[in-house]
């Protein structure tokens, strides 16, 4: 069956952690300057210096902006991370019919496929427990990984048009 491309894009809010890390960095970078000029060794070589540690910050701070990409295309479902809305990665890639256990709404009342033992968890949601996202199992080369994510209605549908089975709504 042939469904075509499907896609949602989700931003990472910053967590209190990654503010403080953002914090943490500008101050860092803040105090540095300073101290180079003090040091008379290198202060011919300050602008350098200076132009380098401002590239890190940036390089720093990029890396902590991020948007999730979710694509569907007939059976094969991706994710993907894009740093800074410049660097994509790909952070995880299988076949729907093939690889998929379950998908299911994080609220969902049977909860057995929800504790179940998985070797690692991908968090691609915007927000940590985000009251509209969902969970999949997916069975990867590492084991079994849970997937938390949130998919809209039209990705929802297509996933269950292509395995009406193992996507549970409630």
């Amino acid at each position: 069956m042939n469904i075509g491309l499907t896609e949602k894009l989700v931003r990472r809010k910053a967590s209190s952690k990654e503010l403080f890390l953002k914090a943490l960095i500008l101050v860092a970078f803040c105090a540095v300057v300073p101290l180079i000029f003090l040091i008379p060794v290198i202060s011919f070589l300050s602008p350098f210096i200076i132009l380098g540690l401002g590239y890190l910050v940036w390089f720093l701070l990029g890396k902590l902006n991020k948007e999730f990409e979710y694509s569907l295309m007939n059976d094969d479902f991706s994710i993907d991370v894009i740093y800074n809305q410049r660097k994509r990665k790909t952070l995880m890639k299988f076949n729907i019919r093939g690889r998929m256990e379950i998908m299911a709404p994080i609220t969902i009342s049977d909860k057995t496929y929800l504790n179940k033992q998985v070797t690692k968890v991908l968090d691609v949601s915007s927000v940590q427990n985000s009251p509209n996202a969902w969970f999949m199992l997916v069975h990867d080369e590492s084991g079994l990984v849970k997937v938390l994510f949130e998919p809209n209605d039209k990705l929802i549908n297509n996933i269950r048009t292509l395995a009406p089975s193992k996507v549970k709504l409630q």
